[in-house]
């Protein structure tokens, strides 16, 4: 069957070399993707770029503080979202690992999304912030909290 393609031998150049890539090709649609795995279909954005629209709501709401990463729970779980499940299932679908893409990968983020959401939900209904954790160096300090 005859198909077109295109191939980028520049693929390692600085900065966002996929979507340069693909808006000098006027590339608008991909059928299919050619990883170092084999081919796979295009995974569209979703859960994440969701979830990050819900949490800068709760942001400018002020029911999540931006005073420090990653001390209140919604963080945390963003956070996994991206760099745990995701990470596994982007990496799970480019190698052409199914266990990866689907159990370890998109079920947990699927799994994680909804536990975003009903956080969320509980949030906007009680209007009560999130409950800040005051974890020992979660604002990126590094002093010993057994020297003070």
């Amino acid at each position: 069957m005859p198909f077109d393609y295109v191939s980028n031998p520049e693929f390692l150049k600085e900065g966002s070399a996929v979507e340069d890539f693909l808006k000098s090709n006027q590339v608008t649609r991909l059928d299919a993707v050619a990883g170092r795995g084999g081919l796979v279909r295009p995974i569209p954005a979703g859960s994440y770029s969701i979830a990050k629209k819900m949490i800068d709501d709760l942001y400018e709401k002020k029911l999540l503080s931006r005073e420090k990463n990653l001390d209140e729970k919604l963080e945390i779980e963003m956070y996994e979202l991206w760099h745990h499940e995701g990470r596994r299932a982007r990496f799970g679908a480019a190698m052409m690992a199914p266990d990866y893409a689907w159990w370890h990968g998109f079920y947990e983020l699927k799994k994680r999304f909804m536990g975003i959401q009903e956080e969320v939900d509980h949030l906007l209904k009680t209007q009560e912030p999130a409950r800040v954790f005051d974890v020992a160096g979660s604002g990126g300090s590094t002093d010993n909290p057994l020297k003070k």
